[in-house]
């Protein structure tokens, strides 16, 4: 099924392809994702009117899990505080994830896929919540040092540090993201993205 996907930020349109059959290949998805609301094994035959919408779902500072994300954020980013963290469960983008992940398994093989867990900020609440909805898309970023594209922060120091963080009064949104990084390449301000 073919169909042309609007983006109502900048008015650009694409062809979108709509896949009707959406399987897992017993593919394991993050053990806190709320599942009552989503069967990834069903036939998806008509519109589903939730597939886009993110559903945020807050996790226990206190479990494993909870404890992790807050121990790997304290070890760059020791003068600051989590006071919730929330999990974005968006099945659109995390199908094009998934998408993307297997076609590089099998281009450059698992083992090359470098996936590392990394920070985002935006100064602006308004991106930060077009990401959510929409993912990462190259009109986001207007600040481009190294060329078109999105940044990502090993260090969470950085994204909260340095002004790329939105802030609600004196709370502060960033985003932990898992990322296939693939190779490494220093980019420079003339790269421009294409597609």
């Amino acid at each position: 099924v073919r169909a042309i996907q609007k983006n109502k930020s900048t008015n650009v349109s694409r062809e979108a392809k709509q896949t009707l059959n959406i399987r897992r290949d017993n593919e394991v998805l993050c053990p806190f994702w709320n599942m009552s609301g989503f069967d990834l094994n069903e036939q998806v035959n008509d519109i589903d009117t939730k597939y886009a919408v993110p559903a945020l779902i807050e996790l226990n500072l206190d479990v494993t899990l909870g404890r992790k994300l807050v121990n790997e954020f304290e070890k760059t980013c020791p003068n600051r505080r989590i006071v919730k963290i929330e999990s974005i469960q968006n099945r659109m983008l995390y199908d094009s994830y998934w998408s993307a992940k297997k076609k590089l398994i099998n281009l450059i093989g698992e083992n090359n896929l470098n996936i590392k867990h990394v920070y985002h900020g935006t100064s602006k609440l308004e991106v930060l919540d077009k990401v959510v909805k929409e993912g990462f898309r190259k009109e986001f970023n207007s600040t481009s040092l190294y060329g078109q594209g999105t940044y990502f922060a090993r260090d969470a120091k950085y994204s909260v540090g340095r002004g790329y963080c939105s802030n609600k009064g004196d709370i502060y949104q960033i985003l932990v993201c898992a990322v296939i990084m693939g190779q490494s390449h220093l980019g420079d301000r003339d790269i421009k993205l294409t597609t």
